[in-house]
């Protein structure tokens, strides 16, 4: 007679644990499926399977979401770790081949992503043409949350958070300029700062916690509600030089419109905000020799 085995009866691979991590951050089969690369009534019987496998209910609907259960968080955080490993295990074995292949996960805010992260990426690829390179590029803050959750490797961000699971590094020094449309004078009245004509980034950037901090310090401004928000840095020069209104953007930012004549910026030292970008990584977390070269790389060319 064949003796039943009660608890896990069917193997669980790799690819179930994907598809689950996935699934759950996906909040969506269909996306999930998307991402994956597969049909999704394969992918719900890859769920199926593995609660089958582990007798506890991972996930369950909830309006239009896909939500976890309790056993499902629990076992989002060992599969999470368990892919890391394997992830891990894989780069190594890479890595003893001289960096020919493996994956460098990098996010960034605005600033850095767009106007220092790409020459350091030229001299990277250059010397490591067979890595390859995922760059996001958000609001600090969610940079520093996707870094939390081990999806980049490395965040560029203008936040020095106070959490300390993060480890921040100086990048670079940066200094953020009042833009004006070129027609306008460059005096400001600082005793009616005129708020309702400021156009901002969203909350969470870094530009935007700076300007805020500024404000609140110079003119006693303790809730800043700008005329316009939007998420673009680049947008934010063009509008002002539409005359829409004014902001703070980055030097770096500013300096090709500003030469164009396109807009204008005060000439008082007083006006700017000076500001430090952070290369921020988590503590004691495992790290790519991929991640160390782009690291050490950034940081060598720091200023």
């Amino acid at each position: 007679m064949k003796q039943k085995v009660l608890g896990v009866n069917k193997m669980i691979g790799l690819k179930h644990l994907k598809a689950f991590v996935t699934v759950a951050e996906r909040k969506n089969f269909t996306k999930a499926a998307e991402a994956l690369y597969q049909s999704q009534p394969a992918l719900s019987i890859q769920i199926k399977n593995l609660e089958d496998s582990l007798q506890a209910k991972l996930v369950e609907r909830k309006d239009k979401e896909i939500i976890l259960t309790d056993a499902g968080k629990i076992f989002y955080t060992t599969a999470k770790d368990i892919l890391a490993a394997y992830d891990r295990a894989i780069e190594d074995m890479d890595e003893l081949k001289g960096l020919h292949k493996g994956c460098l996960c990098l996010g960034a805010g605005t600033l850095p992503g767009e106007y220092i992260l790409p020459e350091l990426l030229k001299r990277f690829k250059a010397k490591y043409p067979q890595i390859r390179v995922d760059l996001k590029i958000a609001a600090s803050g969610e940079i520093l949350e996707d870094l939390k959750n081990r999806k980049i490797h490395i965040g560029f961000v203008s936040i020095l958070s106070n959490e300390p699971i993060f480890e921040a590094k100086l990048f670079r020094k940066d200094k953020l300029v009042l833009i004006l449309p070129p027609n306008e004078t460059t005096e400001i009245n600082w005793d009616h700062f005129p708020v309702k004509r400021l156009i901002l980034r969203e909350a969470g950037s870094g530009t935007r916690k700076a300007v805020e901090d500024y404000l609140k310090k110079r003119v006693g401004i303790t809730r800043v509600i700008p005329g316009i928000e939007i998420g673009s840095t680049r947008a934010i020069i063009n509008m002002v030089a539409a005359g829409l209104g004014i902001s703070y953007v980055s030097e770096w930012a500013a300096n090709e419109a500003i030469l164009l004549g396109k807009i204008k910026t005060t000439s008082s030292e007083e006006d700017t905000i000076s500001r430090q970008l952070y290369a921020t990584t988590l503590c004691g977390s495992y790290m790519s020799y991929a991640a160390k070269a782009f690291l050490d790389l950034a940081m060598n060319d720091s200023v």
